[in-house]
């Protein structure tokens, strides 16, 4: 069955496979606008534009059943160094295999000392000074074993089986290196195998140099750089594979 939202247009956001197969209407991870009669595709932009918690259904509570989930993941960190350094901020946002986000958003910002964010190196100190993050640090509560329950939590509502959701994102084996050290439960229930952008983009450097890089903001913030990492995929996707 599908769900209409009452709008100057419905929404048509979910459709059963008997449907889909049999009349072969349009591709299962599509969300369409129905206006005029007419079936027409939401582009990736007019989705992404809007608050995720319009584009979540309660429907949707169980992403395993849902073909090849996405767990888009950043991390802020005070340095590289994994075991020396420490998480700041954690991110994380839930697509289908099409890229489509699924769930509203998750971002927690973790309680550091006045001792471990003035270890950061100037670079660090600089940049997470100049987007606030150092002071949100500074002034949250949150430990990181309780943004690790939080986290874990979020992730387990919408794909409750272990080892089926990849974790994704850009050079996503640096987060996973602090994460497997301060959230090892969050390791755990993600699948080995990685989604990384920066690969693609690699690739498409060296076997399509004809394809103009994304270009990114790079605030260095984990949500909006969650967010311009899907948009690089889905970028790369339709330049270099339709």
């Amino acid at each position: 069955m599908f769900c209409l939202k009452t709008k100057p247009f419905f929404e048509l956001k979910y459709f059963s496979k008997r449907l889909l197969f049999s009349k072969s209407v349009i591709p299962l991870f599509w969300q369409t606008k129905i206006r005029l009669n007419k079936l027409q595709p939401l582009s990736y932009q007019a989705c992404i534009s809007r608050s995720f918690h319009s584009l979540y259904s309660p429907l949707v509570t169980n992403m395993s059943s849902v073909d090849n989930p996405l767990v888009w993941i950043d991390c802020e960190m005070t340095g590289l160094e994994a075991g020396k350094d420490v998480l700041m901020e954690v991110a994380a946002i839930i697509t289908d295999g099409n890229l489509k986000p699924v769930s509203e958003s998750f971002d927690a910002v973790i309680h550091l000392s006045d001792q471990q964010l003035a270890s950061m190196n100037e670079w660090c100190i600089a940049q997470h000074g100049k987007s606030g993050l150092t002071e949100k640090c500074r002034t949250s509560t949150l430990s990181v074993q309780e943004v690790e329950r939080q986290l874990l939590n979020y992730i387990k509502k919408y794909v409750s089986e272990k080892r089926v959701a990849l974790i994704a994102g850009n050079s996503v084996h640096a987060d996973v290196r602090f994460l497997a050290i301060e959230m090892p439960k969050v390791i755990e229930h993600l699948h080995y195998r990685i989604v990384d952008v920066s690969t693609i983009k690699e690739l498409a450097k060296r076997w399509r140099p004809d394809i103009r890089p994304y270009e990114k903001k790079g605030d260095h913030r984990a949500l909006s750089d969650i967010m311009e990492s899907i948009h690089e995929l889905e970028y790369f996707r339709s330049k270099w594979l339709h």
